[in-house]
């Protein structure tokens, strides 16, 4: 019997129903030769600290580093069932076909299981970049061998094993230095991706703070040729022969000096000193990776890095008419290319509305974004419909849109490039320099293919975008009005969803370090596709952001947090380093156990060089340790009238698996039973539960002759 391994039931619904196998059994569906089963996410979890010390139970100065010798991972409670049931298959089958999410995690999840059952039969990597019926017929038919995987499972471990070490010991250590330098009870989390993700909003927002406004002037003169339509020309200061004050952006910031040169030119003809025209091209736009997807949504309708992943999740898993969405490559492999009019087809009965520019779509053109090179076999291509038609339209309103912009995107890889005709003209008028830029469409192209044609082509009556009449070297123009505009510099822009995701994936492009620039590449980024909506989700849930129309800004919390830590840990271009090794790791270029190795060499090195900063007492001191005070009597009535509220983010613990920050959550809306979950799902799906907080109740002395009546009050640490 030959077991095929989906990561959730969905999943495994899909596969069934593509190979035949329809009886139903435990957990699975059968066709005789072959089982579909499949995981609920992740199975196994790593162990807590005090799984494998009982003194790790304790936060205490003294056991950091914690650094396990031999990794374990247990069973998560909640699945445990479903693990049963898989143990049982691996047990009678005969070779296995991993056909989980085609990505690092997806990986994980199943050689985990296999490897805990201690499987050691035949393994082969079912590939899936989409969930329609063909997509996975035709992945069936070209399974890959074990090995070309495998290593995006030692990726994916050591990913994993890196959170560990810097959650479990970098959020003890700034905790109990805030609790013993500030007497707070808060939990600082720090995470090896989280931490510089807040650091770059927690600049941004300093950045606009201190931003001091920088007055600046514009001066446009209106010119005309033998009474043909008027057009604009700007003044270039930094071409004057006068010795003017100007900004780096060579911007006049002297308003004397600037008043001097528009009275200079009033009524002054311009002639014609430098005349350039070209034509040039524009290719259409790459396919979308999720990055840019996210990007587009967040400045187009405003949608959260997280809503547009569940939006594109949801058109690949629930209807199927799109690809694998978590994806961070923007182009397409050669052998796709002849599925074109299939799915051009396929979109134009979706999406009845857009018959028009897909009748003008030419199947046989080949655009930049085909480009075998760029799309390894082992990774997955960009976001594209697919050939899936739907029954009937039942996508939401918010559906639709991405799956719009998706079909829009792929479409216009049929499109000739669109062409323009730029001209630039100089002229001098009184020594002095001004500037008119024209452009002329003479092939839309791709361009027809997008709704909101003028945000793409650009408005024709700006003063880049106008028309020019036809200019030569020598020709003299009228000088019809001078205006003079008075202007002020532009902080930088608040962080949105969108914008931040760009800045974490291009770390690589804005390194200023030599030494680190020729380390990364500039494709290099922080967090992966799958992880930085819910990385920036975590944030917000932890009190570090806020999300306010679309903007993110730092809180209070945030900031006292990225200033706790020393640069190594908020430094992204730090994260993008071991981002790049875990590619490597991936690409069988770099041995796991050398990563890991060196990050337990970077948290003993770290956590050692800091504790002098601090000066903690000795370790009977109570101030290194995680406890609570005792309760004054004006705190305890308090207290007992309030005691479900001290379930709260400040008092929260720690997740055991990846070191992130629980939160209080409710099982259901009838039962309301409260519970810890840990604040990275769906990441991290682990849970425990809330010990109920109780106190004795008050106990009375007996009377005694000759004695006034007392009381004692036993009370119970609050924890």
């Amino acid at each position: 019997m030959q077991l095929i391994i989906a990561e959730k039931p969905s999943q495994g619904r899909d596969l069934a129903k593509a190979i035949g196998a329809h009886r139903r059994l435990d957990g699975g569906f059968t066709n005789g030769q072959q089982c579909v089963s499949w995981c609920i996410g992740h199975l196994l979890e790593m162990v807590s600290p005090d799984a494998y010390d009982e003194r790790y139970r304790q936060w205490s100065i003294d056991t950091l580093p914690i650094v396990p010798q031999t990794w374990r991972i247990k069973a998560r409670a909640a699945s445990s069932h479903q693990l049963k049931i898989l143990k049982q298959f691996i047990r009678n089958c005969s070779s296995v076909i991993i056909a989980t999410d085609a990505d690092r995690e997806g990986e994980v999840i199943a050689r985990q299981v296999l490897e805990h059952c201690g499987y050691q039969g035949p393994i082969q990597r079912l590939w899936l970049s989409a969930l329609d019926e063909f997509s996975i017929k035709k992945a069936f038919s070209q399974l890959l061998p074990n090995e070309k995987t495998e290593p995006l499972y030692f990726a994916g471990l050591a990913r994993a094993r890196a959170d560990w070490l810097v959650g479990m010991n970098l959020s003890r250590y700034y905790t109990l230095a805030a609790r013993y330098k500030h007497n707070t009870r808060s939990v600082l989390s720090v995470g090896r991706v989280q931490t510089p993700t807040l650091a770059l909003v927690v600049t941004r927002d300093r950045e606009i703070e201190q931003f001091t406004p920088q007055d600046y002037w514009d001066i446009w003169v209106t010119l005309t040729k033998d009474q043909e339509v008027p057009f604009k020309a700007k003044w270039q200061p930094d071409k004057s022969p006068l010795k003017l004050k100007i900004d780096e952006q060579r911007r006049c910031i002297d308003l004397e000096q600037a008043t001097a040169v528009y009275e200079k030119l009033q009524g002054q003809l311009a002639t014609v000193k430098q005349a350039n025209s070209s034509v040039k091209q524009v290719p259409p736009p790459l396919g979308y990776d999720l990055s840019t997807l996210q990007a587009e949504a967040s400045a187009k309708w405003g949608f959260g890095a997280d809503k547009t992943l569940k939006i594109a999740q949801s058109l690949y898993e629930k209807h199927k008419v799109c690809s694998y969405p978590r994806t961070d490559c923007r182009y397409l492999p050669n052998s796709q290319h002849g599925e074109a009019p299939k799915l051009l087809t396929a979109i134009a009965q979706n999406l009845p509305a857009m018959n028009a520019i897909v009748s003008l779509a030419n199947p046989s053109l080949r655009s930049r974004t085909w480009n075998q090179q760029q799309v390894d076999a082992a990774s997955h291509h960009a976001i594209i419909p697919t050939g899936k038609k739907l029954s009937n339209n039942n996508l939401s309103q918010d559906e639709l849109k991405i799956y719009d912009r998706i079909c829009r995107q792929y479409i216009a890889q049929f499109y000739v490039a669109h062409q323009f005709q730029q001209t630039i003209v100089h002229f001098e008028s009184m020594q002095e320099t001004l500037t008119a830029t024209g452009k002329v469409i003479l092939e839309p192209g791709w361009h027809r293919v997008y709704i909101s044609g003028a945000t793409r082509q650009g408005d024709q009556n700006t003063p880049t975008n106008q028309l020019l009449p036809p200019l030569k070297v020598g020709d003299q123009c009228q000088n019809e009005t001078v205006k003079i505009e008075a202007k002020k510099t532009q902080p930088p822009l608040p962080y949105t969803e969108g914008t931040l995701i760009k800045a974490m994936k291009s770390v690589g492009r804005t390194v200023k370090d030599p030494a680190l620039r020729k380390i990364l590449r500039e494709t290099t980024g922080i967090g992966r596709e799958a992880t930085r909506a819910t990385i920036i989700n975590t944030l917000i849930e932890r009190e570090y952001l806020i999300r306010n129309n679309n903007k993110l800004t730092s809180t209070a919390k945030g900031r006292a947090l990225i200033d706790a830590v020393p640069d190594s840990v908020k430094n992204a271009e730090t994260t993008a380093v071991w981002e790049q090794a875990l590619d490597e790791i991936a690409q069988n270029k770099l041995d796991m156990q050398h990563f890991v190795t060196k990050q337990v060499t970077w948290i003993t090195d770290l956590v050692t060089s800091e504790l002098p900063k601090v000066d903690f007492p000795d370790s009977q001191n109570s101030a290194t340790h995680v406890k609570n005070p005792k309760p004054t009597d004006k705190t305890y009535a308090r207290r007992q009238s309030q005691q479900q509220d001290n379930v709260n983010k400040a008092l929260a613990p720690i997740c055991s698996q990846c070191g992130s920050l629980m939160v209080k959550r409710f099982s259901s809306k009838q039962t309301k039973q409260a519970f810890w979950g840990c604040s990275d799902f769906p990441t991290c799906r682990h849970t425990q539960s809330i010990e109920p907080i109780t106190a004795k109740k008050t106990q009375r002395r007996p009377k005694q002759p000759g004695k006034r009546t007392t009381r004692s009050k036993t009370r119970k640490s609050h924890t």
